[in-house]
């Protein structure tokens, strides 16, 4: 048995814990998935015996306890998700030496204290999901590195760094929402000219929209400013967001009237002609956003591979007020 390179038992009816003697049994394993059950107990931090384990999911499970600081001695590690489950404690600072991961999944946990700054040595990482735990602090220095950034739902802080004039931005999604960050709209996503969407809502952001968004980030779909502190009036130069499918600035003291010339973007009156081709780099996952529609909360979704489009297609929405 030491040969077994790949344990895929996912969406079945497992109970009972982990067991460690797995890994020191099968040290060519490759791929762990049992994601999908209702796994108990604590991440075995004997995971770390299976050097050579580039897949690791072990989401929607009942697992408990904190992530072990083990899992960082697992340099040849491609993608790990261990969301949905009940885990707390910190994010350990040993993560930071995988350095070939390309996802990390830690979103519906219970997880606290702030992100580790040697996050900041994962170069190969592209999707960083860890939406909706209870993590503070701010924004990490990594984030124009990336290509995918959900912090919703958490208790982050502050205001968005600036960033030096050189840099590289490399996200095409950014999700902020429903956190304590501060200060003007961020100036630094400027630069992130690749952005589809982004959602920094239900936050403390204050003074005007900037003009620029409709120069600097023509490809933007989603567009959501709600529930923030952002006053003046709405610019005009958000006319040259052609592609854009959703715009919420709702719960805001925005003030003067809405430009007529809105009426003329060509996404809202023929949202089919959107096509979503433009996938995070290969990857496929789910980018989603939570809106408040006619006093109700909506879930939209799109699933980012090929030649696929958001799942609110045809029903556009621009919203001004509650």
């Amino acid at each position: 048995m030491r040969a077994m390179q790949e344990i895929g038992i996912s969406t079945s009816n497992l109970t009972g814990e982990i067991p460690p003697a797995l890994f020191t049994s099968w040290p060519e394993l490759i791929s762990f998935q049992v994601q999908n059950n209702s796994i108990t107990g604590k991440i075995p931090p004997e995971l770390a015996k299976a050097r050579k384990l580039n897949f690791l999911y072990l989401f929607s499970n009942n697992l408990t306890g904190s992530i072990p600081a083990e899992l960082g001695e697992l340099e040849n590690m491609k993608e790990m998700d261990l969301s949905s489950n009940s885990l707390t404690g910190l994010i350990p600072t040993s993560i930071g030496n995988l350095k070939q991961l390309t996802r990390l999944a830690l979103f519906f946990n219970g997880l606290t204290s702030k992100i580790p700054p040697e996050i900041g040595n994962m170069t190969a990482l592209q999707i960083l999901d860890v939406n909706t735990n209870h993590l503070e602090g701010e924004l990490p220095d990594c984030w124009w590195n990336l290509q995918f950034m959900d912090l919703s739902h958490n208790d982050f802080s502050g205001e968005i760094p600036a960033v030096k004039t050189s840099y590289n931005c490399t996200l095409e999604s950014v999700h902020l929402a429903s956190n304590g960050f501060t200060g003007n709209f961020p100036s630094a996503l400027e630069g992130c000219t690749s952005l589809d969407t982004l959602d920094i809502g239900n936050n403390k952001f204050f003074g005007g929209i900037p003009p620029w968004i409709g120069q600097s980030i023509p490809s933007l779909k989603i567009l959501s400013l709600r529930s923030n502190n952002l006053t003046g009036e709405i610019p005009s130069d958000l006319l040259k967001l052609s592609q854009l499918q959703l715009l919420d600035m709702a719960n805001n003291g925005l003030t003067g009237s809405i430009p007529r010339a809105f009426a003329n973007l060509s996404s809202m009156k023929n949202p089919k002609i959107i096509s979503m081709d433009q996938s995070l780099r290969g990857s496929i996952y789910q980018d989603s956003i939570y809106i408040t529609w006619k006093g109700q909360e909506k879930f939209i979704q799109k699933n980012n591979s090929a030649n696929d489009r958001y799942r609110f297609v045809g029903q556009l929405i621009v919203s001004m007020h509650p």
